[in-house]
Order: structure tokens, then sequence, then C-alpha cells
């Protein structure tokens, strides 16, 4: 018995011991060791194969995933389609630590690869996942904001988040999201880059990569970057479709009508492909369709074909796409490819518009109007019943018309408030089933005019310490009688201003400017008025179209008396020295003179 325990215990100790080498148990409270994972950008076939394996490995060996696909839709040289061929591009965690939600943008040359879409179908992320920033090519898709540090028109930024406090297993692997790009361009033989965008913070990757995947609360995951190349400097062989018509109706609805869509094999098709074209469809609100036939087809080398029953209760569209997957004989690497084609439907209806579409700005109480026009489309023959609705509070609206015969006539929508601000509403036009709405926007504000229409000084030239009164008449063309500050300019500094209310129409200031301190000179003088209350003026409300020339100060004290009087002076002077010399002259001839004594 003592035997058998004995080992028993050494099995035990042998068990655990290989446990603990696989890091599947640890001892007590000792931390585990984190798991550095890789995010790669990978082709979607050829990595959901990799999933297959054991253990899964989604990621491509380096230096990573060359995609390649056809320059296809109506801007290329030869275009085999009317739209162009989609790529799905697939963003891939291989061997990470458990995660809750992810933040990453990608980025690629927008002049070859347009971002269009990502999406969370196939995603690791646990529970409903929801998307919180979907940025494509800059424009803000779902979210905030987009964030202008890294979101540019090359850029695809996807955040999301698993169900609420759920998270995945240690050692995930598999899909984060997958971006589409139409194919929109031609490379050179170098290809381009698919890769990681740079320039984030707090991000999973060293040097800005802007990987950020999140385990807990403020806690990210270690991970390396895998990024991508694109090349269609020699396109695969591919597959193009049609539909044998793109435009159905116009029709009362609802009608259903069918349909062909056609598959072509394109340069070379199938190649090394398999030869498979899956059908799927996308229909905008009112629509269905549901594809009718052998789906997937297969080509044969030529062409296959399905129909599409599309059920039609309201104007909008289908979009079939058809997916394959393109072996590119060079490389033999795999590229997820889809080709779509758009087929619009089409009912009698009628449009409305408005003429318009701002209107003002407009004086407070002052109408405005605006014209709304409405016309038929695709035959439609009803009376369409026009209405205000979603009117600002304080605005008053009146239409001229309220039911439009035949659907084509105008009606007039006159507006007005007594505040200033901005107001808007919208006409909707209504006929049935059938309701279009147009929106109008309208500006009160008080007009501000004010203009200097002339500037004169008195005096126009004197002394530097003298007082020069400036004359400025301002003509008022506003809407109200305006507070505004007047300035009086030598050059473009002021020097006097005064706050005066201006009553509509032409009106004086004077303004006195002492020109003590300034040095004798010529100077351009002006005027200028400024609104005080908020407003722009319709005018530059500058004038400067005069002069004033200073000269020297005038002489003070003993100086100021000299300079009063210097022409007596100098005359007295004169006749004193005149009186000195006659009386020395006198002198001079009684001393020559003999004495008569």
């Amino acid at each position: 018995m003592k035997t058998k325990l004995s080992a028993l215990l050494l099995a035990s100790i042998l068990l655990l011991g290989f446990l603990a080498s696989t890091g599947l148990v640890r001892e007590a409270g000792a931390p585990a060791q984190p798991i550095i994972g890789n995010v790669c950008i990978a082709d979607p076939t050829t990595a959901n194969l990799g999933l297959t394996q054991t253990p899964p490995n989604v990621c491509p060996p380096a230096p990573g995933t060359t995609f390649n696909g056809p320059w296809t839709n109506v801007t290329s040289p030869t275009p085999p389609q009317a739209s162009p061929t989609q790529i799905k591009v697939g963003v891939y965690v291989n061997d990470s630590e458990a995660m809750s939600a992810f933040a990453i943008t990608l980025i690629a040359d927008h002049n070859i690869l347009t971002p269009i879409d990502a999406d969370l179908s196939g995603t690791v992320l646990v529970g409903t996942p929801t998307v919180l920033i979907k940025c494509i090519g800059a424009v803000l898709r779902v979210g905030a904001t987009c964030d202008p540090a890294y979101d540019t028109v090359d850029t695809i930024t996807f955040k999301a988040t698993g169900g609420l406090g759920q998270i995945t297993t240690r050692d995930i692997t598999g899909l984060l999201f997958t971006a589409t790009y139409n194919i929109t361009g031609h490379t050179q033989s170098s290809g381009i880059p698919v890769n990681f965008q740079t320039g984030c913070t707090n991000t999973s990757v060293p040097g800005g990569v802007c990987i950020t995947i999140i385990s807990g609360v403020n806690e990210n995951d270690q991970e390396t970057a895998q990024n991508g190349f694109f090349n269609n400097n020699a396109p695969p062989p591919f597959i193009s479709i049609s539909a044998n018509q793109t435009l159905i109706g116009p029709k009362t609805p609802p009608f259903t009508r069918n349909v062909t869509i056609t598959a072509t094999a394109q340069n070379g098709w199938p190649g090394f492909s398999t030869d498979s074209m899956t059908f799927t469809t996308v229909a905008s609100p009112g629509l269905s369709a549901t594809v009718k036939g052998t789906n997937p087809c297969i080509t044969g080398g030529t062409s296959c074909s399905v129909n599409v029953a599309i059920t039609v209760t309201q104007a909008g569209s289908v979009t079939i796409l058809g997916g394959y997957a393109s072996v590119d004989p060079a490389t033999g690497e795999t590229t997820t490819l889809d080709a779509p084609v758009t087929v619009s439907a089409v009912i009698p209806d009628f449009t409305i518009d408005a003429n318009p579409l701002t209107v003002g700005p407009l004086l407070p109480s002052i109408q405005g109007t605006s014209t709304i026009t409405v016309a038929p489309i695709y035959g439609f023959t009803g009376d369409v019943t026009l209405a205000t609705n979603a009117v600002s509070s304080g605005l008053t609206a009146i239409l001229s018309v309220l039911t439009i015969t035949g659907a084509s006539g105008t009606s007039t929508l006159t507006v007005n408030a007594s505040a200033v601000g901005n107001y808007s509403l919208r006409v909707m036009g209504t006929s049935g089933a059938l309701s279009h709405t147009k929106m109008i926007n309208v500006t009160i504000r008080i007009q501000i005019s004010l203009s200097v229409t002339t500037v004169t000084v008195s005096p126009t030239t004197g002394p530097v310490g003298m007082k020069v009164t400036f004359t400025i008449v301002i003509d008022n063309t506003g809407s109200i009688p305006q507070l505004a500050t007047v300035n009086a300019l030598v050059g473009n500094v002021t020097v006097q201003f005064q706050n005066v209310t201006l009553p509509l129409g032409p009106s004086t200031t004077k303004l006195t400017w002492d020109t003590s301190g300034y040095a004798p000179g010529t100077y351009t003088v002006g005027a200028k008025v400024i609104p005080v209350s908020s407003g722009k003026n319709n005018g530059d409300g500058v004038l400067t179209p005069a002069t004033f020339t200073l000269t020297a100060a005038a002489p003070t004290g003993i100086l100021a008396i000299l300079s009063e009087n210097l022409s007596i002076i100098l005359i007295a002077v004169i006749i004193a020295v005149v009186a000195v010399v006659a009386i020395f002259q006198i002198i001079r001839q009684k001393r020559k003179a003999p004495s008569t004594l």
C-alpha cells in the first residue's frame, strides 16, 4: 500500500511539473508571463485556412502579404465593368493576450486603394461587439470625431469593443476586422505599402504604431506589427460582372423584376484560382433581392449567370457583389475580391426644391422669400400638398400655394422674424405614400453700414504745440442709429477718439489733436469709424484724404518779444546808430574848428 502511494505521489509531481512547464498551471501568487502577440495584415481567405491549423496561425511569413487585384472601373484604360473591383484586407491578431477591445488605423495610397468601409463580421471580440469609432478616409461614419493627428484621406480608423465586461481567452488568434477598398489605380512595379499608421500614443506597439489591443481598463497588451503590400502592376486572372439592366422601372410599387447577372472570366481566369463566384446582395430600405440559380457559379473560363429577383416598395438600389479569391500566378498569393454591380429602381415620383436655400440676411421684421418648386419625375401625375414644419420658434413662415396640381408648379415661401438670429424650417411635399422635404435656413441680422465721407482739419498748417480741429462727416446707411467709436488719425495712429451715437444719414463729429511733442513736417490725417455693437461694418469705415503741415514751435518769453518786435527794434537800432554817428561827426567838427576867443 505504501509503495502504491509513493508511486501515485511521484506521478502527481511529474504531472504538475509538466503542466507548469506548459504554463497551464503556475505557483500560487506567481504572475503569468505576458504574451506578446502579433497583429498582421492578411488575406481573409488565406488566414481563415490558418485558423484550421494546430496551433492556429493566421499571419503570413515575413515580409507580409502582397495583395493583387484588377483596376476594372470606368477610369481604367480598358474597363470590363462599371464599378471598381473591391479588395478585402483582413486585420488579424495571432497568439495574443486576452483582449476586450481594439483601436487600429490602416494607411494606403488612396489613389490606388480608396478606403470605403470596415466591418466586424467574424471578429474575435466576445459578446455583442460595438463600433466606437469608424473613420473612412478622414470622414466620420460612426462615433464622436476623427483625429487629424492620424486620420487622412489614406486611412481607415476602426475602434471597437466586445460585450460589456467580456474578454477573450489568452493566446487568442483570429480576425479583428475586415477593411474594404476600391481598386482605383495601377501601381508601379514596386507596388505600394498597406501599413499600420504611425503617430498614435499609448499603443501596444512601440514607435507610436496605431495598434492598441486592450485587455482591461487602462491596460494594453504588448504586440508586434506586420504590414502588407499591394501590387497590381501585373494584374492576376479575375472575374468581371455585369447586369442586363441597371435601371428597373419606373413603375408604381410594389413590383418585382428579374435581373440577369453575368460573371465573365478575364485575363486568363481561372489560372491557379478556384473557378467560383459567390453572389450576395446589399439592398437599400424598401427593396429586397433574392439570388436564383446556381450560386456560386462556375465560369468554365468563359462566363456564367444568375438571376436576381428585386422586389421594390420604394425607390432605391441593390448592389450585387460577386465574391471570389484570385491567385497571383507570379507569387502564388491569394487575394479576396468582390466584383460589384448596382441596379437602381425608380418609381413615378416628384422632386421638391427651394431657391434660395438660405434666406437673408434680413433685417428684423422684414420679409424674405424663397421659391418652392415641385416637379414630376418618371411620369408622376399626382397632386402634391405643401406644408411647413419644424419651424424655429419666433419665425413666421407662409406658403402662397398649398397644393401643386400634377406635381408641376411653384409656391412662394414668405418668412420673417423680429429677433436677430439663425432660424430654420422644412417645407414638406406629400402625395399619397410619397413624401419629400427641403430644409431652408433664415438669417436675421442688424445691418451696419458706416462710412467716413469727408475729413477736414483746421488750420491746415501751424507750429508744434497748437491744437488742430478735425471735422469728420460719417454717413450711416445701416438699418438703425449706431453707437460707434470715431477716431481721428495721424497716419495710422489714433490721436483722439470719441464714442458717438450716429443717426441715420450723414452726421458731423469734431475731434481735437494736440500737436505737442510732434516733430515739424507734413502729416497725413484722416478718420476711422468702428461700430461698438457686435456685427460687421459693410464699409471699411476709413478715410485719410487730408494733410497737415507742422512748422517749428513759436518762440516764448524774451525771444517771443524780440520775434514779434524785430522790425521795430531793428529800425530803432539803425536810428540809434545813425544818431551816434551824427553826434560823433559833430563832435569831431567842433574839435577841428579854430577858437575865436
